[in-house]
């Protein structure tokens, strides 16, 4: 093997672990984006089900011990290791104040 071919092997061991390099980056970035997504649904859904436990009924669900009515919803912000998560919907209620754990 001549000394072309060598610097030839190098150069494409090169380009090879660049082009690697770029597919992990755009993996980590598609990775977080996922988790950031789940995060904030998981993060909804906890939400929602303490508010279920507040008020004793489902949404639309017709219940004589009802103890309050849901009253929409309210946006907040989060920053976390993992990133920032926007427009998390945390729900309302008419009566009473939500005690989040």
């Amino acid at each position: 093997m001549n000394s072309i071919t060598k610097i030839e092997e190098i150069e494409k061991g090169k380009l090879a672990r660049e082009w690697l390099k770029g597919l992990d980056d755009e993996f980590d970035k598609e990775l977080r984006r996922k988790t950031v997504t789940g995060l904030k649904k998981l993060i909804e859904t906890s939400l929602e089900v303490e508010v279920v436990d507040l008020i004793g009924s489902d949404r639309w669900e017709h219940n004589p011990n009802r103890k309050t009515y849901r009253n929409g919803y309210y946006q907040r912000n989060l920053l976390t290791s993992m990133g920032y998560i926007a427009g998390i919907n945390v729900p309302r209620v008419r009566e009473g104040r939500i005690n989040w754990k």
